[in-house]
């Protein structure tokens, strides 16, 4: 299955909620180090607002002290 941009971005997020729960940063505090609104932040982290960059959601990652990580595997072939 081809996984899309907004699955992507959904996947790293989750991870950045996690991590802002054992860190204690609070959604307005991620924010502020953004210059993001904390509604905005909560929308972005249930997945109702999608919109941001992909660079967005990297620095969003990089305050809560996660890397990303890219993984590039050949496509098994499925016989007919």
């Amino acid at each position: 299955m081809k996984q899309t941009e907004a699955d992507i971005k959904l996947e790293i997020l989750a991870e950045i909620e996690k991590a802002m729960k054992k860190k204690g940063i609070s959604q307005g505090e991620l924010g502020r180090q953004l210059d993001i609104s904390r509604n905005h932040i909560n929308s972005y982290l249930r997945g109702r607002n999608l919109s941001l960059s992909l660079d967005r959601v990297l620095d969003m990652a990089e305050i809560v002290d996660l890397e990303v990580r890219v993984s590039i595997k050949k496509r098994l072939k499925t016989s007919k």
